[in-house]
């Protein structure tokens, strides 16, 4: 829970971003205009609206098309005694023009120049000047589609004047792979992403290397490094356009999508040619016409500004020049434009959002259902366990869905055969998922809610109040939960009130506030994903926004953040273009250079934590890499695996939320749920759900006759019934449209949603319920934890050192042979004791082998086996130990022992163990398998001991874990970081960590069990009922593990080691050990076993 004692932990950042409609609401009070009632005199009143030049410039950025379809609309208006036809024609012509000013005078979501940013920092002072009505005139910042200029790009690259002058770079997916070279790029004729495999080329792979190294090539410059006698440069000019054409070498003028406006990057690229020929003129023609648009102040000039733009690109010579005349590219998609208002003077408290903050922190302090894991990110970390452990592994391979496992992993999609792209659908080939269906979890605030809400219906109530004595309560009675605040949180809503004297709050005056809050969301853990693109048309909102993002997410000496450049389709483009915010990018399909801080998915490796948590990290930096994307792209949607992934990789964490309240799964078919208030903060609207049904009931039909008055009464009755007011929201999703009901166009609206989606949603409309200005607004801003619980990611800091000369994958019939022997769940000890350790030592006592360790696992396929690990002293005795091991495996097969048994490669985890500390780590593993086959052998005969063999084996795995303590000297605050770690992360895997179950495992070690076995077997030489052979045994080993240790810390400290690797390196000695130790449930062991070295130690200082 958050610490209210000293200080707010949340705080609200130093700015905030206003999202203003392009009219004030006012301009909808026709709409209720009882004269208004029959169809054709609405028609004309609407159409009366539209001689508004802004907002006929706005339609005309939105939908060309219908934009020229005023004079027309307003044809078939004056038409006198129209027939069905025209009629028909002008209700559909009607109906989208009223949509168009609906949104212009109440939705602020911006698009084109029908909703305005604004952009303010907060005052430190308790005045508040602020009239939305008062805002600067509007400000344009237009652009040049994606679409066309990929087209410009596609032309300028053809040049071959422009061509050979280009340097030209590696594909920065691209990545060898056995025979073949691997790498992703966008098709353009497709329109999507697509893999690329190619045969290995010797010649083409040190082309790429140097094309990188020189950060690189021209083509001339390419050909001067390929050729050789039996070349000509004709030869060498046609392999370099064949890696050209395939996407595996690409041109400077790839866009970056995160960085200038792509024109401006096209324009910085050509200036910079020796000879730039027409293209330069043409785009820098284009830059001053967009120009031209934005400093046009009159929305008549700048509308004819845009007209004039559109035909210098479609019509003029210079396009026919370019081969852009008459061009496939739609008139709407040819410029993008995002609108600005300035707050000329105005000032905004800050005093207003730490009231919201502090409302927002004491919702958070709620109760709420544990966030469910993400299950992409889920599944996948499931299949990399299995098949990679704790290695890492390049994130390349890992997401080649041939080498590695594809992401999602378990979906793929199938490739369409010609004969069904015309579908144009996409069909899945699903692998069933563990886990697929969830129930949503039910908590003491979803009882409190469901008993207001039946209180509510029984008196009538419109409104329910969430008291802070019920949030105290509520968190009196909750169950503990380890969720963390998130480090920083993203705040939207509707800021309500009517003037700036709402916004004043002195206390010593008696001055309370006045404002409202709607409060839509406050989530984390990123900032920046509604404010990105907006960052080219506010220089002041860029710099805002980088200052923030250092404040909450600064690099440091083991991480780094980095934003995720990739381009998933075209038209995407507009939305997810931003410029720089952070120092380092992660480039996905565009060319690899030498920039520093330009992270190539090449570069990255993927692994699992002990905790199993994926941790992405860059093998040149040294660094974890976190991903962020600072746009609002729905990047699920038929997206690149890589692509996917990395965004899926930002929401790794479960971070503690406030409860969902009426969004709750269980309240979705709720016919009407009542507004839900605490204090100021709206935190849901009231909301009815109509269906089809009840409105036949009611007489209504999908084509209601507006002619007759009858559509009024029909109405009333309904809102009479379900208590609605005049003015609703109907909702879509996010797209909340405003409709009056006494408007037949708005009821028109309704029907037609109705009767076609067989339901409609309302919502009512706060500002018509509490004070508000004449403007609908929505207010977004950072909130910042200021003492935020950042997870270490020093573990990682290692692999950085993966040394590509030592080892990993040893095949059989190399020096490391390799076992599975599948058996079943019992039986394994005495298989080890009776057969495959005498056999082991036999060899290695003749000389034939080195060493040998084994571990258990169970797979899914064919369940509990035993990977066996023999090290040849010489390839020479190959032949003689299969034969052998073999001729052993296969008497055991026929006696029932065991089922079968596999040969295979034997992979290091070279991530887990380090690769200048593997030679060690496995002379570690054959000592630790030495130890518990006589172990296990002293268990069976064991006749002197008085303790049971239970008893007995927890005395003997306690020890074995504090003889690893003392040999690697750790203090006890090291032991305690060991201890508290591996018992947090066990308890939470089996749900141990939280009431009841908790109190369950600390009272499985009762006080004798502490007193008689835990603490003698850790801190006495001798324990009671225990035969003195197995203490000479262990004292026997704990001196031969000793240089062991010694050398595993030596190489640490060679290295630059540091004590979270001593930590993560005994931890995982440990795991080991009882998986080795334990023939069944060893997770559950090891749980065990770190309670009550928690407990003895706790003890002991105590």
């Amino acid at each position: 829970m958050t610490n209210h004692k000293n200080q707010n932990i949340l705080e609200p950042g130093s700015f905030f971003v206003f999202r203003t409609p392009l009219l004030a609401r006012t301009q909808l009070y026709f709409l209720a205009n009882k004269e208004y009632s029959q169809l054709q005199v609405a028609y004309r009143e609407l159409l009366k609206q539209y001689e508004n030049p802004d907002l006929q410039q706005a339609l005309y950025l939105a939908s060309p098309d219908l934009f020229l379809q005023l004079d027309r609309w307003k044809k078939l208006i004056d038409t006198e005694n129209p027939p069905k036809k025209i009629r028909k024609e002008c209700n559909e012509l009607s109906r989208k023009f009223l949509m168009f000013l609906l949104r212009a005078a109440h939705r602020c979501t911006p698009f084109g120049t029908f909703a305005a940013v604004t952009v303010g920092d907060f005052k430190l002072q308790r005045e508040s000047n602020l009239n939305l009505s008062q805002l600067s005139p509007l400000i344009k910042s237009s652009r040049l589609d994606m679409v066309y200029l990929l087209r410009l790009r596609s032309i300028l690259e053809a040049d071959q004047t422009i061509k050979n002058q280009l340097r030209f770079f590696p594909n920065n997916t691209l990545y060898k792979n056995g025979d073949d070279m691997l790498c992703s790029y966008f098709d353009e004729k497709e329109l999507q992403h697509v893999a690329s495999s190619k045969s290995f080329n010797e010649a083409a792979w040190e082309l790429f290397t140097a094309c990188r190294e020189a950060d690189g090539m021209t083509i001339d410059q390419m050909i001067d490094f390929v050729i050789d006698p039996e070349l000509t440069r004709e030869d060498c000019l046609e392999f370099i356009n064949y890696l050209i054409d395939h996407q595996l070498l690409i041109s400077e003028l790839y866009p970056h999508l995160n960085g200038d406006e792509y024109l401006e990057q096209i324009h910085q690229k050509i200036t910079q040619l020796n000879q730039p020929t027409h293209h330069l003129a043409f785009i820098e023609a284009i830059r001053t016409r967009l120009q031209a648009i934005d400093e046009a102040h009159q929305a008549q000039e700048g509308l004819a500004k845009y007209q004039e733009l559109l035909h210098f690109l479609t019509e003029s010579e210079e396009a026919a020049q370019l081969e852009l005349k008459n061009d496939q590219t739609k008139e709407k998609e040819l410029v993008q434009v995002d609108a600005f208002k300035a707050l000329d003077g105005q000032e905004l408290s800050k005093t207003v959002a730490r009231d919201i903050v502090r409302k927002i922190d004491l919702l958070y302090q709620l109760p709420s259902p544990k966030q469910s894991p993400h299950r992409d990110l889920e599944t996948f970390k499931e299949a990399f366990f299995k098949r990679f452990e704790y290695e890492a592994v390049p994130l390349l391979q890992v997401m080649d869905e041939v080498v590695g496992l594809g992401y999602p992993y378990g979906k793929r999609v199938a490739a369409l055969t010609p004969n069904l792209k015309a579908l144009k659908v996409v069909f899945n080939e699903e692998i069933p998922l563990k886990n697929a269906a969830s129930t949503q979890e039910t908590n003491i605030v979803d009882e409190w809610l469901h008993q207001k809400y039946q209180e509510a219906l029984r008196n009538g109530q419109s409104q329910i109040d969430l008291t802070l004595e019920d949030i105290k309560q509520l968190k009196q009675n909750a169950r503990s939960s380890d969720e963390k605040m998130p480090p920083a949180m993203l705040t939207m809503g509707k800021l309500l009130f009517q003037s700036s004297e709402d916004l004043i709050h002195d206390p010593k005056n008696g001055n309370p506030r006045n404002f409202y809050f709607h409060l839509y969301h406050a989530n984390g853990p990123t900032i920046g994903n509604l404010f990105g693109r907006f960052c080219y048309g506010s220089s002041s909102l860029h710099e805002k926004l980088k200052d923030a993002l250092a404040t909450v997410e600064a690099d440091s000496e083991q991480v780094v953040y980095a934003e995720i450049d990739h381009l998933p389709g075209q038209r995407v483009g507009n939305v997810i273009l931003r410029p720089q915010l952070r120092d380092y990018t992660i480039t996905l399909g565009g060319p690899q250079t030498n920039n520093p801080y330009q992270i190539p998915v090449a570069d990255l490796w993927l692994k699992l934590t002990n905790d199993r948590e994926l941790v992405l990290f860059s093998k040149r930096l040294g660094k974890t890499v976190i991903p962020r994307m600072s746009n609002a792209h729905n990047f699920s949607h038929n997206a690149h695996p890589l692509y996917k992934f990395l965004c899926d990789l930002q929401y790794q964490h479960s971070y503690k939320r406030i409860p969902a309240f009426f969004n709750n799964r269980q309240w979705q078919a709720t016919p009407y749920l009542p507004r839900l208030v605490y204090d100021n903060i709206i935190i849901s609207p009231q909301t009815w759900k109509i269906n089809k049904k009840e409105l036949e009931e009611f007489g209504f039909k999908r084509n209601e006759d507006f002619g007759q008055t009858k559509w009024q009464v029909k109405i009333q009755k309904l809102q009479t019934q379900l208590k609605l007011s005049d003015e609703v929201l109907l909702v879509e999703g996010d797209n909340k449209l405003y409709l009056n009901l006494s408007n037949p166009l708005c009821l028109d609206t309704l029907l037609q949603k109705a009767f076609k989606n067989t339901q409609v949603v309302l919502e009512e409309v706060v500002e018509q319920v509490f004070p508000s200005q004449a403007y609908s607004n929505e207010i977004i801003f950072p909130i910042i934890n200021t003492q935020p619980d950042n997870k270490s990611s020093e573990e990682v800091v290692q692999l950085s050192k993966i040394d590509s000369l030592v080892q990993k994958n040893f095949a059989f019939g190399s020096e490391w042979l390799y076992y599975k022997i599948y058996l079943g769940n019992l039986g394994a000890d005495r298989l080890i004791i009776q057969h495959l350790y005498p056999l082991s030592q036999q060899l290695k006592n003749q000389g034939l082998i080195k060493d040998w360790f084994f571990i258990r696992y169970t797979d899914g396929e064919f369940g509990t086996h035993l990977r066996w690990r023999l090290k040849l002293t010489h390839l020479n005795n190959f032949g003689e130990v299969v034969q052998l091991f073999t001729q052993a495996l296969l008497n055991l097969t026929n006696q029932k022992l065991i089922t079968h048994a596999q040969p295979d490669t034997y992979q290091r985890e070279m991530g887990r163990y380090l690769p200048h500390n593997i030679d060690t780590s496995e002379t570690l593993f054959g000592l630790d398998s030495w130890f518990v086959c006589h172990a296990l052998y002293f268990l069976a005969i064991d006749q002197q001991s008085t303790l049971s063999t239970e008893r007995l084996q927890l005395v003997l795995a306690l020890q074995r874990i504090q003889a690893l303590f003392q040999g690697f000297e750790l203090s006890s605050e090291t032991i305690q970081k060991i201890v508290q770690r591996g018992q947090a992360n066990f308890s939470k895997e089996f749900g141990f960590d939280k009431h009841p179950k908790n109190k369950l495992l600390k009272n499985s070690i009762t006080k004798d069990y502490l007193e008689q076995l835990i603490k003698p077997a850790l801190f006495q030489d001798t324990i009671q009922g225990v035969s003195p052979d197995f203490q000479t045994f262990m004292n026997q080993f704990t001196e031969a593990q000793k240089p062991i240790l010694r050398q595993v810390k030596e190489n640490l400290l060679q290295n630059g080691g540091n004590e979270t690797q001593i930590i993560s390196l005994t931890s995982s000695y440990i795991h080991m050990f009882v998986n080795r130790f334990f023939s069944t449930t060893q997770r559950f062991q090891e749980m065990w076993l770190y309670q009550a070295l928690l407990m003895a130690y706790n003890n002991k200082q105590s």
